[in-house]
């Protein structure tokens, strides 16, 4: 199972998950790691990429990207690239090893498939911080119509963003918005804090270690510097910084029938 949320405002983005993967053994889920990435960073950490489902799938979809960035690492465009060769590269993916698992939740059989994808970070040709997911099973109206397939999703500044299991308990119900009066370390802090309180409701589907991302605009990151280095311990790495503004935020919840990693019994 897995907890991807992203926090984006216009001068930074933050994004946080937990470590659990499972996989299905006599139809029920059983732990397999605790310290499973599942999100990953390029262009030095100025650009995060995540995927829910397949651990298998997210292992080589990383690669993947994170070979392309080191091809494309001066390049300006490095955003719209990886905006348009990895959710292509993850559909051919997902065609050759298909991701479908069942185990027994409660009385119900629950399938464990499906494909999320988000990449969130500066865009250094627009210079701006930008949001993005893709999912495959988009039920709003903008998705209606469409060929099938991963469906782009743009999300503007103030928006929480989460990515998971359908019967999690909302991370935005857990997550204080206050915190971004803050600055972007009480953003990440607050957010690792709401995976844990998630974690508590549910902890046979997410779990593990919980990990946190910034990325900011490049403008004045000697804001943070010192920030930077106290923070070092606390497992919250900086790419750029920036001071926060007051922004309201917005949510969106994509949410998985299941989840699935590894071979075809894991998930």
């Amino acid at each position: 199972m897995s907890l991807i949320a992203s926090v984006t405002l216009k001068h930074f983005t933050v994004i946080a998950s937990d470590g659990l993967a499972v996989r299905v053994e006599n139809g029920v889920l059983v732990p397999i790691c605790e310290q499973t990435h599942k999100y990953w960073t390029v262009g030095n950490g100025d650009i995060a990429i995540g995927s829910t489902g397949s651990v298998l799938m997210s292992v080589m979809i990383s690669k993947f990207s994170t070979k392309l960035a080191e091809q494309h690492q001066n390049d300006p465009e490095l955003f719209s690239i990886l905006e348009k060769a990895v959710p292509v590269e993850l559909q051919r993916l997902s065609n050759l090893f298909p991701t479908d698992a069942e185990y027994i939740d409660g009385t119900e059989s629950t399938n464990l498939g499906g494909i999320n994808l988000l990449m969130v970070g500066y865009d250094a040709a627009q210079q701006r911080i930008r949001c993005i997911n893709w999912d495959d099973d988009c039920k709003e109206i903008c998705c209606q119509g469409k060929d099938p397939g991963l469906k782009p999703h743009e999300n503007g500044s103030g928006t929480i963003l989460t990515l998971g299991y359908c019967k999690m308990s909302s991370f935005s119900e857990m997550f204080d918005q206050s915190c971004v009066l803050d600055g972007p370390l009480a953003v990440a802090n607050e957010m690792k804090n709401a995976v844990r309180k998630v974690v508590e409701a549910f902890p046979k589907l997410i779990g593990g270690d919980i990990r946190s991302h910034i990325i900011m605009l490049p403008e004045i990151r000697e804001i943070y510097e010192a920030d930077i280095k106290e923070n070092e311990t606390n497992e919250i790495r900086i790419a750029t910084a920036h001071q926060c503004d007051i922004c309201e935020l917005k949510t969106r919840t994509i949410f998985l029938n299941g989840e699935y990693c590894g071979s075809k019994n894991q998930g």
